[in-house]
């Protein structure tokens, strides 16, 4: 029996290992057919890069774009993809703010406030310095591209839903925009627990040295344990509209709370549940009919993963991803990533990366131009490399099966910082 055993182990080795001499290796030649160049002009894309990409915009009813944030030109992308969502009578965008945060951006867009010089004083007014890093109170606020791509939207009459989590950075302007809220006698009535309460802020914003885990959690302990913070956050749900922003402070201290802890797993898992319910309620409240109407969510890139996100988490993007082919229509998941980039001086490559968080991405990375735009099709790489006689990396298999579509922007530089 034992003999016979060693000579099925043996037989099957052979047999695996006759099917990997017979696959391929995927190459860069392999790639190109389904790599693009195109141009962003005035009046939309251009190239044949663009005219894919054009068509299945139109054919979409629900887009996702993956962006980074840092990248100047990924939300000079952002901007024309509105432009052209906008023809395709997009008129909602999904923006990752947290849900305080995104009544606040709601607010200044209908007093006509969501300007570029608008959102700069309010970043001047609550940016904390931290060792050489600078933090603002709305993370999606904080470059001047990511700013007039928003304006864009609202400019064009699109109206603002919101997920995620607020960062610990905005409290203080949540608070304020709290007590702003309240009619004049409330005002009065609490005006000595909300002075108490910027003024605990402020200690604690002062006290904390940096973003790492150690400080957070620190922060958070103290949050938790403030009387006057939460009876303040108590009080102030006596107005009815400040509800969800209490909601969203006391959600965002769980979150960060967890993040001091080191339960990376459970915060990622957790918040990703949370924007999915969030988005479903929100949905439900604006009549969402997917059947003519259509939604454009732009979100950090991980989160729009139309499978599982890196992070160990069925996210948002798996959710829209799911619920469009339920309905029968399509949705189209968008991500940015680019290669090269001005940094000071230098110019850096990322196909040259080392780090893990890059190294996954090198495989199409490498098809990305300095003088070009690059859209990688991915949508033909299933029944191309996963049916076909191919041997697959693990960073091209996530690649192809969590985004439609990589843009690869032409030589880029930093965001310009609005504060």
């Amino acid at each position: 029996m034992k003999k016979l055993i060693i000579l099925f182990l043996v037989t099957s080795l052979f047999s695996l290992q006759q099917n990997a001499i017979g696959q391929d290796s995927i190459t860069i030649q392999d790639l190109e057919q389904f790599s693009h160049t195109f141009s962003i002009e005035a009046d939309g894309f251009h190239g044949e890069g663009g005219k894919i990409l054009s068509k299945a915009i139109a054919n979409a009813h629900i887009t996702m774009l993956g962006e980074d944030i840092g990248s100047k030109l990924e939300h000079h992308f952002a901007n024309a993809l509105i432009n052209e969502l906008d023809q395709n009578n997009y008129k909602k965008m999904v923006l990752e703010t947290g849900g305080g945060s995104g009544q606040l951006i709601n607010k200044m867009a209908r007093n006509a406030e969501l300007t570029s010089q608008k959102v700069k004083a309010l970043n001047q007014k609550y940016l904390l310095e931290k060792k050489g890093s600078t933090f603002v109170p709305i993370l999606e606020l904080r470059n001047l591209e990511a700013i007039q791509s928003i304006e864009n939207a609202n400019n064009r009459g699109w109206s603002f839903l919101y997920v995620g989590v607020e960062p610990w950075t905005s409290y203080k302007m949540l608070a304020d925009n709290l007590y702003d809220n309240l009619l004049p006698n409330n005002k009065q009535t609490y005006q000595d627990l909300y002075q108490e309460t910027t003024a605990f802020l402020d200690q604690q914003y002062e006290a904390i040295e940096a973003h790492n885990s150690d400080e957070v959690f620190k922060l958070m302990s103290q949050l938790k344990s403030a009387k006057c913070f939460n009876d303040f956050l108590d009080k102030m749900t006596i107005c009815e509209g400040n509800r969800e922003t209490v909601t969203a402070i006391q959600q965002s201290i769980e979150y960060w709370g967890m993040y001091g802890n080191k339960q990376f797993y459970e915060k990622n898992v957790w918040s990703a549940k949370q924007d999915k319910r969030k988005l479903a309620e929100d949905l439900k409240k604006e009549n969402f009919d997917l059947k003519k109407d259509k939604l454009f969510v732009k979100m950090y890139r991980n989160h729009l993963s139309k499978s599982m996100t890196g992070s160990g988490a069925f996210g948002l993007g798996n959710m829209l991803y799911e619920l469009a082919d339920y309905h029968e229509k399509e949705c189209l998941s968008i991500g940015v990533v680019r290669r090269f980039y001005n940094d000071g001086e230098a110019v850096k490559d990322l196909s040259q990366a080392t780090d893990g968080f890059n190294k996954k991405f090198k495989e199409l990375v490498q098809l990305g131009k300095k003088e070009e735009w690059i859209l990688i099709d991915l949508r033909p790489f299933v029944k191309e490399f996963y049916f076909g006689n191919y041997i697959i990396t693990d960073g091209l298999y996530r690649m192809f099966t969590r985004y439609d579509m990589l843009v690869i922007p032409k030589l880029d530089s930093k965001a310009t910082a609005n504060y």
